[in-house]
């Protein structure tokens, strides 16, 4: 945000996902998603499906907050 004031609520300092449903409302890490879709279409990277942004559109994705002050 503009300023340095401490956070009324914790956060969490990291995110990840399966992406074992091929459901996007379902991953609730993610405030807005557009343009992906969970998939192999690149094939397996660490395990499973990945979140893959190949559709004809805007595309992006915004997390919920994260804490990254200790980043």
């Amino acid at each position: 945000g503009p300023a340095c004031e401490l956070a009324s609520q914790t956060f969490p300092a990291f995110l990840s996902e399966s992406f074992s449903s091929v459901r996007l409302s379902s991953y609730h890490s993610f405030s807005s998603l557009r343009g992906a879709e969970v998939s192999f279409a690149c094939g397996v990277l660490a395990s499973g499906k990945a979140l893959v942004f190949n559709r004809d559109s805007r595309r992006h994705i915004v997390t919920t907050p994260l804490d990254s002050s200790q980043a």
